[in-house]
Order: C-alpha cells, then structure tokens, then sequence
C-alpha cells in the first residue's frame, strides 16, 4: 500500500496556518483590546489647536522622515499656549516620520544669536522657551513662567 503524500499546496497552507498562529498567539493582548465591547464607540481625541500665532523660522528634514523645527511665538504668550503651541506642532508632525527637533523662542534676537557665545546667555535663555528632542518637550526659559 502506498503513502499518501500531501501535495505541495497543502503543505504552504499549513506552513501560513502556523505562522498566522504564532501571529495571534504574539499579538493577542492588542487584538483581544482592539475589540473590546465598547471600542467601537470610542474616537480619539484630537488635540486642540492652540489659540496662538507663530512663525516658522528654520525647518529641516533629519534622517528619512523626521524634522526639526525652530520656531517664533509673541512675547506676549503664556508658558500654557506655548506649551500647547508645541504638542499641536508634535502631533501634526506624527504622521510623517515624527518631530524630532522643535526650539520655540519669543525673541527674533536670541533665536538670531542661538551660536554666537557672546550673546548674553541670561538674556538668551529669557527667550528661548521650549526645546524638544527625542519623545520630551521641556519649558527651559529662566525667570519666565
């Protein structure tokens, strides 16, 4: 009596079966929650565009999709609307290839003297407000809240 052998198709389905098994069995925690009872009624919330002019001073591609940004605000802007300036601007840059660099400053002259060690770091440091790098945006103006 001769061997049933199974043919060459049969075995690629059992191969991709078994792979799409590990598959689930790797991911199960984020498929199980993505169809949870309730997910089909929730919607992710936007971000609020910030209630503040600004202009773009310097923008630059880094790597193979990231940007960096340097940014001027009014002096008159409040640490909260600058801070909220600089999410807005993180989360519009998500969809292609992430902010990675973002320098928000209120003084064209501090922003103009950003390499020049003769600049008075006091009053430079008044004026640069936010500095973003890598997944952490920070307030780093001194004697400014």
């Amino acid at each position: 009596m001769a061997k049933k052998r199974i043919p060459a198709l049969g075995w690629l389905f059992i191969v991709l079966f078994c792979i799409a098994g590990v598959y689930v069995f790797v991911h199960r925690k984020e498929i199980i929650h993505s169809y949870s009872k309730d997910s089909w009624m929730r919607t992710p919330i936007a971000p609020a565009a910030p209630d503040i002019s600004y202009e773009t001073l310097r923008q630059w591609k880094i790597g193979r999709g990231g940007t960096g940004i340097e940014v001027l605000v009014s002096e008159s802007a409040t640490k909260a609307e600058v801070m909220a300036l600089a999410r807005s601007l993180e989360e519009r840059y998500r969809k292609t290839g992430g902010l990675q660099v973002l320098f928000i400053f209120d003084s064209r002259e501090a922003w103009a003297n950003r390499d020049n060690d003769k600049y008075p770091q006091d009053k430079y440091f008044k004026h640069f407000l936010v500095a973003k790098t890598l997944d952490e945006i920070k307030w780093v103006a001194e004697g400014r809240e």
